[in-house]
């Protein structure tokens, strides 16, 4: 029979306790996306890194239409949304929902084309794909019609394809004209023979992604909430760091199937249009806020405090600096 030293003995008890107490006592979160997408990478690095176990979470990050997860936030099915422009213009129709911060506060979404497609005047009468119709990508899609001289609601199909990556196979298909595409599926579009008739950044000032949830678990549980502020910000950080990026590269390759210079690229992209601190500009919000107005035609003003709460992300930006 094997002996085992007692020192020895209460390591091994110590580590396997340790081992257990963690994965007992890290906390399931569910994170809604619209679509896999690069978009955000800051929350997919916190996972993988272990920034998230840090905090005591354990992240997952379902993929779905971004208004249907919305909802599901708000019942309380899923704890948090990363799409903080459908998060905004929710807010603004008076749902119980608020964004927290910002990752993102450009919409970097590509209009996509077959290489016959000159113009944007060209897709008149044609489908653009979306991943739905008041979505950010569709924002962008009719801001840039607008600046060709389009009617984009009598000129432009939107077909909403659910996700992004329904819309490449649509424009791939031939189903739609064009496709509203973020990083990396605008690369994939090129790589595929397709070309770009512009971002969407270049013609439309509002966010992209962030971190939203409901009124009712800000109220309930902000000690969660604000440990998934501190592990969004700290993926953001960490992709910013180019001593991360030798881990970073692999990972993109590897999980989005890019080659070396495509996922090289895709990072400097998102990497320069970070947030400094997870705050966004007030005109990025007054933007999504007007669009509502516009939609639903009310004449009353909405308070930019009905549709954002940074009070928690001034508290972890402050313990941070500490």
């Amino acid at each position: 029979m094997l002996l085992v030293p007692n020192s020895m003995l209460s390591l091994v008890l110590f580590g396997l306790l340790h081992f257990f107490s963690g994965a007992v006592g890290a906390e399931p979160i569910r994170i809604a996306m619209p679509s896999k997408s690069l978009t955000f990478l800051n929350f997919y690095l916190a996972e993988k890194f272990g920034l998230f176990k840090n905090e005591g979470l354990e992240a997952s990050f379902p993929v779905g239409k971004a208004d249907v997860q919305l909802t599901a936030v708000i019942t309380g099915e899923m704890e948090y949304i990363a799409a903080a422009g459908t998060s905004l213009r929710g807010a603004a129709t008076g749902l119980p929902v608020k964004a927290l911060m910002f990752a993102l506060d450009k919409p970097l979404f590509f209009m996509m084309v077959k290489p016959e497609t000159k113009r944007i005047q060209d897709l008149k009468g044609k489908a653009v794909a979306v991943t739905a119709v008041a979505a950010t990508d569709a924002l962008g899609a009719r801001a840039m019609a607008k600046a060709a001289g389009m009617n984009p609601d009598q000129d432009l199909v939107f077909l909403s394809a659910g996700n992004t990556a329904n819309a490449l196979a649509a424009v791939q298909a031939g189903s739609a004209a064009a496709a509203m595409l973020s990083i990396p599926f605008n690369l994939k579009a090129e790589e595929l023979g397709h070309r770009s008739l512009g971002n969407a950044a270049d013609y439309l000032r509002t966010v992209l992604s962030g971190l939203a949830t409901s009124d009712a678990r800000i109220k309930a549980n902000p000690a969660q909430v604000k440990r998934t502020i501190r592990a969004a910000l700290r993926g953001m950080d960490f992709a910013r760091d180019t001593a991360n990026h030798e881990k970073i590269i692999p990972y993109i390759m590897e999980d989005f199937q890019l080659d070396r210079k495509t996922a090289e690229a895709s990072l400097r992209e998102i990497v320069k249009h970070y947030s400094k601190d997870g705050t966004t500009s007030e005109d990025a919000v007054r933007a999504d806020i007007e669009f509502v107005r516009e939609q639903n035609k009310l004449k009353t003003a909405i308070p930019t405090a009905q549709v954002l709460d940074y009070s928690l992300l001034k508290e972890v930006l402050a313990e941070l600096k500490k």
